[in-house]
């Protein structure tokens, strides 16, 4: 493959697995929200990248999701595992994507700029 094809699958194939981390982690935020919400809450109410949830009021912030929740999580959770997701083999499904998603994508970025692609 030439050198100047290989930059943009490179781009495009990085582009798709941080859009996977992105929707798995989604997912595990909606399964907390859903089904524990009090750890939603007690998390900083993190909002999803795409996912956000319903019949929020957001001009009075009551159940406005937060984005530094879903930093904080998204950090956290990269290293830690909730005692919510113990219980849960779908959250456990969820947490072990999130987290393969991010190494993948971490060491793809890694090695496209050794590599001198990025």
């Amino acid at each position: 493959m030439k050198s100047g094809v290989i930059f943009p699958v490179v781009l495009f194939c990085q582009f798709l697995v941080l859009i996977a981390a992105f929707v798995s982690f989604d997912r595990l935020v909606q399964i907390e929200y859903d089904q524990y919400y009090a750890q939603w809450s007690a998390d900083g109410k993190p909002a999803g990248f795409f996912w956000r949830p319903s019949g929020v009021s957001y001009p009075d912030g009551s159940d406005a999701p937060s984005p530094v929740g879903r930093l904080v999580c998204g950090l956290l959770w990269l290293f830690t595992t909730p005692k919510w997701v113990r219980g849960n083999a779908m959250a456990a499904r969820r947490l072990r994507q999130f987290r393969l998603c991010v190494l993948v994508w971490n060491v793809g970025f890694l090695t496209a700029l050794s590599a001198g692609l990025l």
